[in-house]
């Protein structure tokens, strides 16, 4: 995001949590599509944890992996511990990295639980995590991962622009259909080498990646309201002010010619 903001970067796919921190502190970056607009998060327990940590609540006074502070690594623990009405301040969030390094972390006993999204939550069930919550079929409303953009790049090379988001719109259509080199292609990139986990990777991407590619109004207003926690400047925020869907419309039209 920092890269984004200073120009060194023309887009980002990154979660939406970072986006909404970086436009209510002023940066004009602005959400031009959704990957994803719900929540698909598993909790693990460290396998020493097993008999100490059973569900939420169980984290109260625990070391819980985070990728870093104001991430939806973090934001979803917190949500599930005020949902088992914990204090989310009763838990030490420790800045691990994204989730292969976190794996790492709870597979050393580093940390004691960490939330995982799909599809790596699948390799921490096959190496045998302790299992404490999940989220994966709650639906619940979140911009988890976007494309951004700045606003001054939008504006200046706007055919680039729609047509980076074209491509995006046309792969994610070929790999709907095309199961197998998706796979491939999750293979390669992912590193993952296990079937049944390359096939629930698919399964993820065929289920959950937004097929309208619009972010979703409610998953952004429901990160402010979490960050407004311990970023209170960022309350009454519009949440209409981060999104330019400008760039799919005229992709859109230019793909049904």
């Amino acid at each position: 995001m920092q890269a984004l903001i200073a120009g060194e970067l023309q887009a980002v796919g990154v979660g939406g949590n970072p986006i909404v921190l970086a436009s209510a502190a002023g940066a004009e970056v602005k959400v031009v599509l959704s990957f994803n607009n719900v929540l698909p998060y598993e909790i693990f327990a460290a396998p020493k944890e097993r008999d100490s940590i059973r569900r939420i609540a169980d984290l109260k006074g625990k070391r819980v992996g985070i990728s870093r502070r104001g991430a939806e690594s973090e934001s979803i623990i917190r949500l599930l511990l005020k949902r088992a009405k914990i204090n989310p301040e009763d838990v030490s969030y420790l800045q691990v990295g994204g989730s292969g390094e976190r794996l790492a972390a709870l597979e050393k006993g580093a940390i004691d639980a960490t939330a995982m999204s799909l599809p790596l939550n699948l390799e921490a069930r096959r190496l045998g995590f302790p299992l404490i919550a999940t989220v994966v079929k709650d639906n619940m409303d979140w911009l988890h991962t976007a494309l951004a953009m700045n606003q001054n790049y939008i504006d200046k090379e706007a055919r680039t622009a729609e047509s980076i988001i074209r491509a995006i719109m046309e792969a994610t259509e070929f790999g709907i259909k095309n199961r197998e080199l998706t796979k491939k292609v999750i293979s390669k990139y992912l590193k993952l080498q296990d079937e049944a986990i390359l096939q629930g990777a698919y399964q993820y991407f065929r289920e959950f990646y937004a097929r309208d590619f619009r972010p979703s109004q409610q998953g952004i207003r429901n990160i402010l309201e979490e960050i407004a926690v311990s970023r209170p400047d960022t309350r009454g925020f519009d949440s209409q002010a981060i999104i330019n869907l400008a760039l799919i419309e005229i992709a859109e039209k230019n793909t049904s010619r």
